[in-house]
């Protein structure tokens, strides 16, 4: 166990007394704060030195202490002791290696501060307040202790030809997947559609894909029960229907640019159902064929309005120990969160910073959905000022997506994806979707929106169907 006590502190401030270059990133790097008592009295007057003097005391920490004494001079024999332990330390020093523990120091110190208030807030009755503080503590010290990646070191300023490549994943939309718009590593991707319009269709569809690209997926669920996901993603995975009935499956004509210039509803040939005899030897062999018996996908239900992204992480922390090493993290949805009702706009927008800081401290791949507002339900076209309670969400997110169908769309199974934000490529482009949700697919077809969309959508057969 590492030992951040006397030795540790004593070292930092002997190297923050006597050395000219260590001195000065140990007063820039290590909060006065993040000392004990004694130490951080010492610690707050060489601090005040360096800034007044831009140099260490030297000869003048004997000056420091006898200051110290002055302020506390029942503690006299407490620094006495001390400051012959740091002239001590003073002729080994190694200033390279107490900075290299100064960031598991400070980060121990301020989660020991956040669990020493968070015990005070607990004891006046205010737990929510001591979970944030415990959050916050929990959190990692921002690492301002490495150098950086120097653009003529090749092996790491070349090294996003490797990643970029590779932390991607796909959408299972041809014209996201071309320009990387899929989840990606370290991002966060947020969905915005009206109430009842495809949020879960779309988590479930990008699990499904990362199934298929043999990723490791957790779906968290805030809304629906595990059984619904579950029915969800068998539906989606091998388009089985809920009951017995004609569906039809909506054809896009494409022209030389891949933009729609024709749309045609065609009758399905009979799908499974779930009221089919023997359904579930049916599914059994399908999944084993089309997964294995590797476990993959992990489902889990957290009630809504109660669970927290801390408990999210720590769900992640559980399978980590169990051998399982998530992927791609799926949140159906945000908002749904808990959240204090008296600063709630703030909270929400904390949420998605903090989901997207799990995604850059787990290396995993985060997308979740919002919900727009209630005017958008009667807009043609839904955009990224339509988010729900707080814009700021735009802000944290990598990428963002639009979702808009209105009731001819849906009659003829279409809906449009707009890229809203693209933080790493081309955004503002809509895509037109061929869905079926009586089958749980999100995209059967797609193609880029033409300027002659309308007409060629007034042109194409209607049938009236409608889908769940």
């Amino acid at each position: 166990m590492d030992d951040f006590g006397g030795p540790v502190q004593e070292g930092l401030l002997a190297v923050l007394l006597y050395d000219p270059e260590g001195g000065k990133r140990v007063a820039n790097l290590v909060p006065v704060e993040s000392y004990d008592l004694h130490y951080r009295e010492v610690a707050a007057v060489a601090v005040r030195y360096w800034k007044a003097h831009k140099r260490p005391p030297g000869e003048h920490a004997v000056d420091l202490i006898d200051e110290v004494i002055a302020a506390k001079p029942k503690d006299k024999s407490v620094y006495k002791r001390m400051f012959k332990s740091i002239r001590q330390t003073r002729a080994d020093l190694n200033a390279d290696y107490l900075l290299d523990r100064a960031a598991k120091f400070v980060r121990r110190q301020r989660v020991k501060t956040g669990i020493l208030e968070a015990v005070e807030l607990l004891q006046s009755g205010r737990d929510d307040e001591a979970e944030r503080t415990l959050m916050r503590a929990a959190k990692n010290v921002v690492n301002v202790y490495d150098t950086g990646v120097r653009l003529t070191d090749v092996a790491r300023s070349l090294r996003f030809l490797d990643t970029a490549l590779n932390s991607g994943f796909r959408a299972g939309i041809p014209e996201l997947d071309r320009r990387g718009l899929g989840p990606a590593r370290k991002e966060i991707s947020l969905f915005i559609a009206p109430p009842g319009r495809g949020k879960s269709q779309w988590l479930v569809h990008l699990g499904k894909h990362g199934l298929l690209d043999r990723r490791t997926v957790a779906h968290v669920t805030l809304e629906m029960s595990e059984d619904r996901v579950c029915q969800r993603y068998v539906q989606s995975l091998f388009a089985v229907s809920k009951r017995e009935e004609q569906l039809y499956r909506t054809v896009l004509e494409r022209d030389e640019l891949g933009r729609v210039c024709g749309i045609e509803m065609k009758p399905m040939g009979k799908r499974p159902s779930f009221e089919d005899d023997n359904i579930r030897g049916k599914l059994v062999r399908m999944i084993q064929r089309r997964l294995g018996h590797r476990p993959r996908l992990y489902i889990k239900e957290f009630p809504s309005g109660h669970a927290t992204v801390r408990d999210i992480g720590g769900y992640l922390e559980m399978l980590g120990s169990e051998g399982v090493n998530v992927d791609l993290l799926l949140v159906d949805y945000a908002d749904l969160f808990r959240l204090d009702a008296r600063h709630k706009r703030e909270e929400l927008g904390q949420i998605y910073v903090d989901l997207r800081g799990l995604a850059v401290e787990r290396n995993i791949a985060v997308a979740t959905a919002s919900q727009s507002n209630r005017d958008s339900m009667k807009k043609k076209q839904v955009t990224e000022d339509d988010v729900a309670e707080d814009i700021s969400k735009i802000a944290t997110v990598d990428t963002a997506f639009t979702y808009s169908r209105t009731a001819e769309e849906k009659r003829r199974n279409l809906a449009r994806l707009l890229v809203a934000k693209a933080r790493n490529d081309e955004d503002k482009m809509t895509i037109l979707l061929s869905q079926n949700y009586a089958l749980a697919q999100f995209c059967i077809e797609s193609a880029m929106m033409s300027k002659h969309y309308e007409e060629v959508l007034s042109e194409s057969d209607s049938l009236d169907e409608s889908d769940e």
